[in-house]
């Protein structure tokens, strides 16, 4: 067994996965690690937990020079495998997680074609096993399924921006990936990814991101809502301080995809409704619905909404010029 597979049987082990399963030579992330990563950088992140730890704490626990332990964190931290940040002036780092945190440190940072095609497959590999979990247990209609990705209104990303002066911008790591892999879906790729706080530090000192004031997030929000793209946050905490904001699009966001396979065996539990009294049959909403929910029910005459599929993001909300959508009671 290599030092790669060992690394990812191991970030398994401290972020406890649900679908986790041996990886072979052969799994996404052991063949992303041996391109990326040396032997001895991966045996080095292997000394790290999900606790923050300094160079010198870490350089006492292995019995090593404190600028050696310092190097290698660096390195790791650069190259996407832990996540560093600044607190009362010292630098402390921990392990990420495959997702959100190595993933989209790649995709900003280290990506190339080869590391683009073992993103898709790691993809594909999520949704197999989470297909298959799904299959051999009974999940209950209408029941929410929390996860830690929220997909949200302008007003909540607001909310992430008040918390903060610090903010960055990079490409879109989905369309960007998709683009290498030849599935190009056309929506744009330049600075459709923000970062917030801690992680926008992370990512401007790391060469990730350029640093971005308000104004210009702002503007990038206003053209991501009038090309009928949605609002995706994944927190790093729970401070509302530190978060990666996705101007997202159904064709083009990978975790999308996987969750829409996911729908095929469960309802969300979320859900809008159409005032038809009020609708004025634009269909706006039903041309820029993500999850393709709302659709046109002929039998009827007026536009409809299939529960199974919505899952809250609020976009319909947001375009509705009439305000004839509303969030179910």
């Amino acid at each position: 067994m290599s030092v790669f597979r060992d690394l990812a049987d191991y970030i398994d082990e401290i972020y406890p996965n649900r679908n986790r399963t041996v990886h072979s030579e052969d799994a996404a992330f052991v063949k992303i690690f041996r391109e990326l990563l040396t032997a001895d950088e991966a045996c080095w992140a292997m000394k790290l937990t999900a606790q923050f730890v300094t160079p010198s704490q870490l350089a006492a626990q292995t019995n090593s020079p404190q600028l050696h332990a310092q190097k290698y964190l660096r390195q790791l931290s650069i190259k996407g495998i832990l996540y560093e940040e600044n607190k009362d002036g010292e630098w402390r780092y921990r392990l990420s997680p495959y997702f959100p945190g190595i993933v989209e440190a790649l995709m900003s940072k280290n990506i190339n074609e080869s590391i683009a095609g073992y993103l898709q497959e790691y993809m594909d590999e999520l949704a197999a096993e989470r297909v298959s979990e799904n299959k051999n247990h009974r999940i209950q209609l209408n029941q929410v399924i929390r996860t830690e990705t929220y997909r949200l209104s302008r007003e909540e990303i607001e909310l992430y921006l008040d918390q903060t002066e610090s903010y960055s911008l990079t490409d879109c790591l989905c369309r960007l990936v998709n683009k290498m892999n030849g599935k190009d879906c056309g929506h744009s790729i330049k600075d459709m990814c923000i970062q917030t706080g801690s992680y926008a530090e992370y990512y401007i000192r790391t060469g990730r991101a350029r640093r971005a004031d308000r104004k210009e997030i702002e503007n990038i929000l206003q053209y991501a809502n009038e090309q009928g793209l949605y609002f995706e946050i994944f927190p790093v905490d729970d401070t509302r301080k530190n978060a990666f904001i996705c101007n997202c699009c159904s064709c083009g966001c990978l975790f999308l995809q996987l969750s829409g396979r996911i729908q095929q065996f469960s309802g969300t539990g979320f859900g809008i409704e159409i005032e038809p009294l009020l609708c004025t049959d634009c269909r706006s909403c039903l041309r820029q619905c993500p999850s393709e929910a709302i659709g046109w029910n002929r039998k009827e005459g007026r536009l409809s909404v299939d529960p199974s599929l919505c899952f809250d993001c609020g976009l319909c909300l947001l375009l509705c010029p009439v305000q004839a959508i509303r969030r179910k009671t």
